[in-house]
């Protein structure tokens, strides 16, 4: 009679223990970061971080935006959001886009991994960060991009 009488406080008691367990070890996962005011030089050229980036310092060690370092230096930097991959090329020749001044197509990788490029006056173009810049849509097609549909 006892344990009929008492059952639904028991196991009120047993989930609630199982919940508060998972909460602690959620917990445990989290960590605490602070933001560190670091420079950047490179060759001896000050070079500031753009807006939205962030230097972070956590148990002793400094994170540095990988995109940011990566393009100063020369390097191409893509997003494979697939495999979740930040893929770093260096020794490549520079892109054409680099050379003929100011290029206005912007080439974005979508969070699927599509790469896709917009032209000024198209409907997310303002929108757009571009992670790549053409100066024709033949180099952001040659580059693998496709047109935006809209």
């Amino acid at each position: 009679m006892f344990i009929t009488k008492y059952k639904q406080l028991f196991a009120g008691i047993l989930i609630g223990s199982v919940i508060a367990g998972v909460s602690v070890a959620s917990a445990d996962q989290s960590i605490t970061a602070y933001l560190s005011p670091i420079k950047f030089t490179f060759d001896g050229e000050a070079k500031k971080l753009p807006e939205g980036y962030a230097v972070l310092t956590y148990k002793d060690r400094t994170y540095v935006p990988a995109r940011f370092v990566a393009e100063e230096l020369g390097a191409n930097v893509e997003w494979i959001n697939a495999t979740q991959t930040v893929a770093i090329r260096t020794g490549l020749p520079t892109p054409p886009s680099q050379a003929c001044g100011t290029p206005t197509i912007k080439g974005n990788i979508s969070s699927s991994g599509e790469k896709i490029y917009h032209v000024p006056g198209g409907q997310y173009y303002e929108a757009t960060k571009a992670e790549e810049m053409f100066c024709t849509k033949e180099e952001a097609v040659a580059a693998g991009y496709r047109a935006s549909l809209r």
